[in-house]
């Protein structure tokens, strides 16, 4: 299987999973499939990045392709921490996640007409099969890493954790200046 053939697979087995994730009743099982789904798209971007893009840019020289590929990756992941780590109403995060699939559809779609077609030219058979190859090894270790290093939600406070700081009174004038330098001087 050539990486074209593999990350045209993953994208609608994506679209598969956000679907399933917009029809689910409850929202504790919707959120529940999007940290799941989420690692695995997080895993698969970063994959892309270290495997892909620098080889198909390389042999079909489409660096600014490619720089605009990983600026929307950069844009889909932005659109995952929102959705882990934002207060969001329960109808709020279902329109989001529903922004966020046609974000990474539309991706798919740009991906597929500015990189992949390309590379199916110029690239052979066999450098396609090899970049599916190191791309799988590497994303399977992605997925690892993307579920370990990703905070899904905020740790609760205590209030009696919360401490308020206030400035002190800000004093006009030139000696302001000067008094908070010898402060700074002395506190170091």
């Amino acid at each position: 299987m050539t990486i074209v053939e593999l990350l045209e697979a993953q994208h609608r087995e994506l679209d598969g999973w956000f679907d399933a994730i917009n029809d689910a009743a409850d929202i504790e099982r919707a959120r529940t499939m999007f940290r799941d789904v989420s690692t695995k798209l997080l895993a698969r971007m970063r994959a892309e990045h270290a495997v892909v893009y620098p080889r198909i840019a390389f042999a079909c020289k489409l660096r600014d392709e490619v720089s605009r590929a990983t600026q929307e990756h950069e844009r889909i992941e932005a659109g995952i921490n929102a959705l882990r780590l934002a207060a969001m109403d329960p109808e709020e995060w279902r329109v989001a996640v529903c922004v966020l699939q046609q974000r990474v559809a539309d991706h798919a779609a740009a991906e597929r007409w500015s990189l992949f077609s390309l590379a199916e030219i110029v690239m052979s058979h066999e450098d396609l099969c090899r970049i599916a190859d190191d791309y799988r090894a590497l994303e399977s270790a992605g997925s690892v890493l993307a579920a370990t290093s990703i905070t899904y939600e905020p740790a609760p406070i205590e209030r009696a954790q919360l401490r308020v700081v206030t400035p002190a009174r800000a004093q006009s004038g030139p000696a302001s200046a000067s008094s908070r330098a010898a402060a700074s001087t002395a506190a170091t």
